[in-house]
């Protein structure tokens, strides 16, 4: 006898002006990660001849293309919330357009999860990175000791 396994998700209808807030922070964070990954791609070139050197080429070569997969994913996910954002006249106009505005609710908790996946890498790929520099400074810093 199979059991049958339910998946059940709770959707919550947000108003217009919560939808308008969320995606306004999201492209506020977004864009903040942006700059971040120019900071951590600065960082890694100003090691990068250390990291060279490194037996670690591998995890090196893996963080670099996961920050350029995040970079575009990145570009993407603005451009979704900007997008989002630019249409929010169908929830604020007087005009009654219950699926148009069920399609856009259910864009809006595409782009949160989306959004909540994106943050999860992005965050992991930081600790890989700054674990990587942390790292290196310190085998400098033995170098130095031992001259």
């Amino acid at each position: 006898m199979k059991t049958q396994t339910w998946h059940i998700k709770y959707l919550k209808w947000f108003s217009a002006d919560e939808i308008y807030e969320t995606s306004k922070n999201w492209n506020s964070e977004l864009n903040f990660i942006k700059n971040e990954q120019h900071f951590f791609e600065s960082l890694f070139h100003q090691f990068a001849g250390s990291f060279v050197k490194s037996r670690e080429t591998f995890i090196i070569r893996e963080v670099l293309y996961d920050l350029a997969a995040l970079k575009e994913e990145c570009t993407i996910l603005i451009w979704m919330v900007t997008r989002h954002i630019n249409n929010l006249n169908l929830l604020i106009d007087e005009v009654n357009r219950i699926q148009e505005e069920k399609t856009y609710k259910e864009t809006h908790q595409k782009i949160f999860d989306a959004m909540n996946d994106f943050v999860l890498k992005h965050k992991n790929l930081k600790t890989t990175l700054f674990k990587l520099v942390a790292k290196d400074l310190k085998e400098i810093k033995k170098k130095k000791n031992y001259c």
